[in-house]
């Protein structure tokens, strides 16, 4: 190892020994190609002999180096060595010395899992063909290494109560349900059993995957699978009257289907519907047109939008919903006739253009992609364009001190980051600081996946140690960019009696305007 020296900073405990952690920095040569695991080794080579790692194959194949790598979970063979970089034992996982952990997990249901043939078996001396059906998604399940990364990623790590099991124990279990010579009902109850719904489909567990399993989307496939299997009766009755209120009403919510764009009455705003036309829809959401709090949001994005000159209209009591709490409950069905009907009705009126309040719609219609060449945009977006062109200046000062909380679809599902800090940086006055976990690292509110429609008995809820983390990081504002967020930590600061405040960064930019 040559070249110039970094600074390395590394969790030291061992248990039994030590009352408390500590965190010892090193100098560390840099160089093209060195990587944390080659760091490590420097490190008990020539200043410390007494530093305890595993590592095995150099490779990324035997998933036993992974570590935290400044808040993220990977594999230590794998990433890069960089200077300031501090390396932490896996999240959640108990400590044994340094950054050696237990990697134990919750007992799943053996007998559950068992092997049980479904049909007949095949008769001695022939060959069994196995059918193709979910022969990919079978053997990507495979693939795991067990690193524990994706366990270490989850925000259940932070619940010292809980009925999920994590992601790896999930696609253990889709494992199981994939193999077309098992009985698939027994492992789908075994799912049920261990807090299949609990899931909040923040896509962290995919995120950091070595292997790329999609974690995720194998949870997704056992609830689709649940949903075709009434006989189970896994199916939350919450999940059930919500999915039918989207097929039968157009939201989630039960609200008629009239009552969608009340929230702009007085706006006098362009009805595409109407045959009027714009440059942009502003699709507001279902949260937006029926919450009274949301509802504010929604009528006070209208004055931004008006205000930096943006020709939009909206699609009032015509605007469906996004699809996404059908798509991410596993009812792939329901999800598929919402994507249908969107893009018939984005054809219909000649929509390319499309801002939304919702970060779960901004995703939605990205990934759907509704029309050749249709752009769809978060407000956060369209305010920070608007800010950088000189079209929106924020003149009124603030002496709140500020922290975002980056949503889930918005942040590592969309990759937007940066616009929501540029819209409030431009606030005069304003202190910006960042949470413990931030950015890629967010920690989910809790309400993705269908969880802000359950009684999640997790405890504490993810709500309340996002709260917990903004408290701690000095703020006495939380600014979001989601209706759901806005929603779970509004009851999380309730709960906790605190006197922060959540608000969505349009109704911060609108104070300042």
């Amino acid at each position: 190892m040559t070249g110039n020296l970094i600074k390395v900073t590394v969790y030291r405990f061992e248990a039994g020994r030590d009352r408390e952690p500590r965190y010892e920095t090193w100098q560390v040569p840099s160089g093209e190609g060195i990587m944390v695991l080659d760091a490590l080794n420097y490190i008990r080579q020539n200043h410390d002999p007494t530093l305890r790692f595993r590592h095995s194959c150099h490779m990324g194949k035997c998933g036993s180096c992974a570590v935290m790598v400044n808040g993220r979970p990977g594999l230590a063979c794998w990433e890069l060595a960089v200077d300031g970089m501090v390396i932490e034992p896996l999240r959640g996982l108990p400590v044994i010395a340094d950054l050696v952990v237990e990697r134990t997990e919750v007992d799943l249901d053996r007998e559950g899992l068992a092997f049980q043939r479904r049909g007949m078996p095949v008769p001695q001396g022939q060959v069994e063909r196995l059918p193709l059906s979910h022969r990919k998604e079978l053997d990507e399940t495979r693939t795991c290494i067990n690193c524990f990364s994706c366990v270490s990623a989850c925000p259940y790590v932070y619940a010292e109560e809980k009925e999920f099991v994590g992601p790896k124990r999930m696609v253990e279990i889709a494992r199981h349900v994939y193999d077309p010579r098992q009985d698939e009902n027994r492992p789908l109850v075994v799912a049920v059993h261990h807090g299949l719904w609990d899931c909040i489909a923040c896509n962290a567990c995919t995120s950091v995957c070595p292997q790329q399993i999609n974690a995720r989307q194998r949870i997704l496939d056992l609830r689709s699978m649940v949903m075709e299997s009434p006989g189970l009766q896994g199916l939350p009755r919450q999940i059930r009257r919500m999915n039918e209120s989207i097929l039968t009403l157009g939201n989630p919510y039960h609200y008629p289907k009239t009552d969608k764009g009340k929230w702009a009455v007085g706006l006098n705003l362009k009805d595409l519907t109407r045959g009027e036309k714009a440059e942009w829809l502003y699709f507001a959401g279902c949260a937006q047109s029926f919450d009274p709090r949301d509802q504010e949001v929604a009528r006070g994005l209208v004055k931004l939008f008006q205000a930096i000159g943006l020709d939009f209209g909206t699609l009032g009591a015509g605007e469906p919903c996004c699809g996404d709490p059908a798509r991410y409950s596993g009812e792939e069905g329901l999800a598929a006739h919402m994507r249908e009907q969107n893009a018939e009705l984005f054809a219909r009126y000649r929509i390319a253009r499309i801002v939304t309040t919702c970060p779960h719609g901004h995703y939605r219609f990205n990934e759907d992609r509704s029309a050749p060449g249709q752009q769809v945009k978060h407000y956060t977006q369209v305010l920070a364009a608007a800010i950088k062109d000189g079209r929106l200046k924020l003149r009124r000062p603030s002496k709140r001190t500020i922290v975002y909380h980056d949503s889930c679809y918005l942040g590592r599902y969309s990759g937007i980051y940066e616009e929501p800090r540029t819209v409030l940086a431009a606030i005069p006055g304003v202190k910006l600081v960042e949470m413990k976990d931030t950015r890629e690292n967010s920690l989910c509110c809790g309400g993705g996946g269908g969880g802000s429609f359950l009684d999640v008995k997790a405890r504490p809820r993810l709500s309340w140690v996002r709260v917990r983390q903004a408290i701690e990081a000095g703020a006495d504002t939380i600014a979001v960019a989601c209706p759901m967020c806005r929603a779970m930590l509004e009851d999380a600061v309730k709960n906790l009696e605190s006197d922060i405040e959540v608000m969505h960064i349009s109704e911060l930019a609108l104070l300042a305007l």
